[in-house]
């Protein structure tokens, strides 16, 4: 399609009692900027996997920019039936064999109904990605991603925030991560040592990381607070950051651009 296009989608949002991620926050606005910026990463892709979608702009986002087939993920069950609503809306023609009417569904989806489309919703628990684990859920919650399921793009926006996340995440990470495959953050800073620790993870489970200091635009919607984050003080002391993650001994050979990944100059 046109690149020039404006694209349209629509997310479900409800109250922050269903977990943060029941909101829009201003990084997923700002990954999908950089998506666009990259759109090759995702156009034509049959494997993007979103890490804790929450209200699921950026995967839907990627299925829109034409990527074949989007995983969006998160472990608290009313986001993910938030996640399934919104892909219903976004692709309406999938909706014809799902649901008996052209309305997003109003409650939690049949086990037959997490696939909608290009979208396929699924539960992942990153606390359980370490020591391998497949959790069994019932069919009336979103099934639990394929233990062996690897993809060579991965997204998120805004999924570090305190040294539980900082642990887990490269755990799931070197579990999900195909090998040649790219990880694509957009992240706040808000403590300087829950990121380092994040780094460091990254380091033992044998990936390596880029960081480049990322400015969001006026235009940029989502939860957060403008005048602190630009003065580089409050909740996002080291300002927003965009982050490439691959393996370093089956590096991706398409980032599109040379990085010198001795330097990370995102992290102060």
């Amino acid at each position: 399609g046109d690149d020039c296009a404006p694209t349209t989608v629509h997310v479900v949002e409800s109250g922050l009692s269903d977990g943060l991620g029941a909101r829009l926050w201003t990084a997923s606005y700002m990954l999908c900027r950089e998506l666009l910026s990259h759109r090759w990463l995702v156009d034509g892709a049959g494997d993007v996997l979103e890490l804790g979608s929450g209200c699921g702009l950026c995967g839907l986002y990627a299925a829109h920019l034409g990527a074949n087939q989007v995983t969006m993920t998160d472990c608290i069950q009313p986001l993910l039936n938030n996640l399934i609503r919104s892909a219903a809306t976004n692709f309406p023609a999938a909706i014809m064999t799902k649901v008996p009417s052209s309305s997003p569904p109003r409650t939690p989806p049949t086990s037959s109904s997490w696939d909608m489309g290009p979208i396929r919703v699924r539960h992942l628990d990153w606390a359980m990605e370490g020591g391998g684990g497949n959790e069994t859920r019932s069919a009336s919650v979103a099934p639990t991603i394929s233990g062996t399921s690897q993809f060579h793009t991965i997204i998120a926006s805004d999924v570090i925030y305190d040294a539980e996340t900082a642990d887990h995440l490269p755990n799931c990470l070197a579990r999900r991560l195909a090998p040649h495959g790219r990880v694509l953050l957009v992240q706040p800073i808000r403590q300087r040592e829950i990121f380092h620790r994040f780094a460091d993870n990254l380091k033992r489970v044998g990936l390596r990381i880029d960081v480049r200091k990322l400015q969001p635009q006026d235009s940029d919607e989502g939860i957060h607070d403008k005048d602190e984050m630009h003065r580089g003080v409050g909740p996002y002391e080291g300002g927003y950051v965009s982050i490439r993650i691959e393996w370093l001994n089956y590096p991706a050979s398409d980032w599109g651009h040379t990085i010198d990944w001795t330097v990370c100059s995102g992290i102060a």
